[in-house]
């Protein structure tokens, strides 16, 4: 692979693993994304059930302290791994 595909969420650049859910379309999940910052505006602490690779818990994080929860294992590494490389 000549370059990883990456998504952004947030700032962070997340190399999704195979067989990852995304939405349908960017807008989708832009309104998404508007609808769950809204609900969460002016929290400290969010728990992200079901994290994923980091779609709404890396843009949430600019915020807030996000308490990511995902049982698949190369989801949370791919989220790790974007998270730690938007910091850069």
């Amino acid at each position: 692979m000549e370059q990883p595909p990456l998504q952004g969420f947030g700032t962070a650049r997340v190399c999704t693993p195979a067989g990852s859910f995304l939405q349908a379309t960017r807008d989708g999940e832009a309104a998404l994304l508007a609808s769950v910052l809204e609900i969460t505006r002016g929290a400290k602490r969010i728990v992200d059930f079901f994290a994923g690779c980091g779609t709404f818990s890396l843009p949430l994080a600019a915020g807030a302290e996000v308490y990511a929860l995902e049982s698949e294992r190369d989801m949370i590494e791919a989220m790790q791994a974007g998270w730690r490389q938007g910091r850069a």
